[in-house]
């Protein structure tokens, strides 16, 4: 069976593959992609202890940085 590419799917690909490597820019900060696939599943983890569902709604207001990117992968 073929799993459909989904962008969570392609970030997880990302991390198991380039993890060493320089992902995610910042200003200042730099994350490879292993640590921007732990930060945004750390998002994820937070929002569900919260009591976020699956069908809930969120919404996210961020300048064009890391936090932005990790919202937008960690909240699927």
């Amino acid at each position: 069976m073929v799993l459909p590419l989904t962008p969570v799917r392609l970030k997880r690909h990302a991390a198991q593959v380039f993890g060493r490597k320089i992902g995610v820019v910042c200003e200042d900060r730099r994350f490879t992609y292993r640590e921007f696939n732990e930060r945004s599943d750390r998002l994820s983890d937070a929002l569900l202890r919260l009591g976020l569902q699956k069908s809930d709604r969120v919404a996210y207001l961020s300048f064009n940085c890391h936090r932005l990117l990790e919202a937008y992968y960690g909240v699927p």
